[in-house]
């Protein structure tokens, strides 16, 4: 098999949790006339060499909030795109981002960049990197790079809560659903390196989704065994989780579920790209890879259209995104997301064929 094919396959299992809202910055170079119009693949490279761009002498980059995380992503989007640490423009750029997670695991397992200001939710870093690193392993199973995953394992398994999700902190004493997810992803991409998960810990995390669930289709935010508002972020993740623990084979369920988004008042919220923007679209347009609806196109148009429109430029041909939220993510972990959401619309990487 080649590089290539072994990328293809072992990147299926990235994903996002984090809430951003697509907005420009005023003050940068914007977008316009024919350029507002480029290729996709135009649009994935640019941001790639903007992210290149500001990657520091160590590997990451300069975040404060989130930095073990907008490294992994920043990451997994360059790959995204086909490049490889053995091959290419980037691969200099790949090794690095490899050096800066390995370096920032803790003796206890943790991915955590203890030496910038003190990370904010760092089981979201600890996810994303897992999920990069088993990619980069997917292409050269390394020594140092299978114990580090078999550590960043262990801590999870030690860390999940009774009712079978994980914390913002590597502290069982709570379960939230956006970064259980991302744990969950990250062990779904350890199996398919074959490292070895305790049956009981998936068993646990399925039993945690399934308590979001909600009867008429949809996930809820809170877990309290009764139907509360539908989420649409919680529900785009919820539902691709629930595809692959199924193994790609749709149900009833998964049908209700796509059916309630694209109910018309629901769909027009979407569409409003309101809420959690990033997060919420990053795992539809996955879903959407698995139905075929009248509403499909529409969505990736209506998508697209305003990733283009959001588009600024540093210097000519290096790309980026900023949101702006209460958060304030910062301009590279939007640029990050933005391209693997492209790649993911149009195909650049086949990231949902089954395996």
């Amino acid at each position: 098999m080649g590089v290539g094919k072994q990328l293809y396959k072992y990147y299926y299992y990235y994903a996002l949790g984090a809430m951003v809202v697509l907005y420009a910055n005023a003050a940068s170079v914007s977008a316009s006339g024919d350029e507002s119009r480029r290729s996709s693949q135009e649009l994935i490279e640019g941001g790639i060499r903007y992210l290149v761009d500001h990657q520091n002498r160590q590997g990451c980059w300069e975040e404060k909030q989130y930095p073990t995380a907008f490294a992994a992503l920043a990451g997994l989007a360059i790959l995204g795109a086909g490049h490889t640490p053995h091959r290419g423009p980037y691969r200099e750029a790949l090794q690095n981002v490899t050096d800066c997670l390995m370096s920032a695991q803790r003796s206890d397992g943790l991915f955590v960049m203890t030496h910038y200001e003190l990370e904010i939710k760092p089981m979201f870093g600890h996810g994303f990197a897992l999920l990069f690193l088993n990619q980069i392993y997917g292409m050269d199973p390394n020594p140092q790079i299978e114990t580090a995953i078999k550590e960043a394992i262990g801590l999870l398994v030690k860390t999940q809560h009774a009712s079978g999700g994980w914390n913002y902190t590597p502290a069982a004493w709570e379960a939230e659903f956006a970064v259980s997810i991302v744990q969950i992803q990250a062990l779904l991409a350890s199996t398919k390196n074959g490292f070895v998960i305790p049956a009981v810990t998936f068993d646990q995390a399925i039993h945690f989704m399934d308590r979001a669930r909600r009867n008429q289709g949809g996930f809820q935010y809170h877990i309290t065994g009764k139907d509360d508002k539908v989420s649409f972020d919680i529900t785009a993740a919820g539902l691709l989780i629930d595809l692959w623990a199924q193994q790609f084979n749709v149900n009833k369920f998964h049908e209700r579920t796509l059916s309630l988004l694209e109910q018309e008042d629901h769909f027009k919220e979407i569409l409003s790209l309101q809420g959690n923007v990033l997060f919420r679209h990053f795992y539809l347009v996955q879903v959407y890879h698995y139905f075929e609806t009248e509403k499909k196109e529409l969505y990736f148009e209506s998508l697209k259209d305003r990733i283009y429109k959001d588009m600024r430029q540093t210097k000519p041909g290096h790309f980026y995104w900023q949101m702006l939220d209460l958060y304030d993510e910062g301009s590279v972990y939007a640029t990050a997301m933005v391209l693997l959401i492209l790649e993911s619309i149009d195909g650049v990487l086949p990231l949902f064929e089954s395996l």
